[in-house]
């Protein structure tokens, strides 16, 4: 009996299946150990995220990405999650083999000749403490293309929302929860496009819990959500796998509100 050959495109899609069936099984099967050309598919696709921790915590283990592998591989990925120790030499690595980055989690603290390597991303997304991002020309023009943004650290009124300013293409911002009861306003008069504004608080929930809502009186884009937090990580792998992180939840919270309030202004005009 021959071997049977498929066109490379029907290759594709099985091996493209086999990908979704490794996703969901936690066996230690490896991919990779594959014909080239399989390879090379399965290379696009299995790198499309690096995930790296390296901070000591009394929880987790410290994980981290081999520097070669991440150096064979990293022009693949499309989101980054670094949550390093200051100024880790292995976080600028990560970033310069990373070119084509367009997700990005900066939970750690770079000096600004290391955040010139940010600056050449091609970033949408960013989450990052605003207090650790000098406004220079670079990341200023950085900034600018920047549409979904998760402002991580206390924010201020006078001192750090004018730094926001910065992000002129902003339709999604994620804001301490702190801040709640005083930005709204501000923010929303200061950023006419954005669609959506989160307040976000970290808990113990399983599920995310979002604040109730008055179609009357509240601003169908302005969120207040509690999240578990406990292993960031995880929960931010976990969202890019199956496409149900925060901003698809609070992008889905959003329309829902605005279906309510249109409704009660329909009600209110045939009163």
């Amino acid at each position: 009996m021959s071997i049977p050959i498929f066109p490379p495109e029907i290759e594709h899609i099985i091996v493209t299946c086999a990908l979704g069936l490794k996703t969901n099984d936690q066996s230690p099967s490896n991919l990779m150990l594959v014909a080239k050309r399989f390879h090379t598919w399965l290379s696009q696709e299995l790198i499309q995220t690096v995930a790296v921790r390296t901070v000591r915590d009394t929880r987790f283990h410290p994980r981290g990405w081999s520097i070669d592998v991440i150096k064979e591989y990293g022009a693949y990925a499309k989101n980054l999650f670094l949550f390093t120790s200051t100024n880790d030499e292995r976080a600028v690595q990560y970033i310069s083999f990373c070119p084509n980055i367009t997700n990005l989690v900066l939970w750690t603290e770079l000096d600004e000749a290391h955040l010139k390597g940010i600056a050449r991303l091609p970033l949408t997304h960013l989450s990052a403490d605003i207090d650790l991002l000098p406004q220079t020309t670079e990341l200023c023009q950085l900034f600018s293309r920047i549409t979904h943004f998760d402002c991580i650290g206390g924010v201020t009124y006078k001192s750090d929302l004018p730094k926001l300013k910065a992000f002129t293409s902003l339709t999604h911002l994620v804001l301490p929860s702190d801040n709640f009861s005083s930005l709204p306003t501000a923010v929303l008069a200061d950023f006419p496009g954005l669609k959506v504004l989160v307040f976000l608080d970290s808990g113990r929930e399983e599920m995310a819990v979002v604040n109730a809502f008055d179609p009357e009186a509240d601003d169908p884009r302005v969120l207040r959500m509690t999240c578990n937090t406990d292993d960031e990580m995880n929960q931010w792998l976990l969202d890019i796998q199956n496409g149900s992180g925060l901003w698809e939840l609070a992008d889905k919270v959003v329309q829902e509100r605005k279906d309510l309030k249109n409704a009660f202004k329909k009600k209110m005009a045939e009163q």
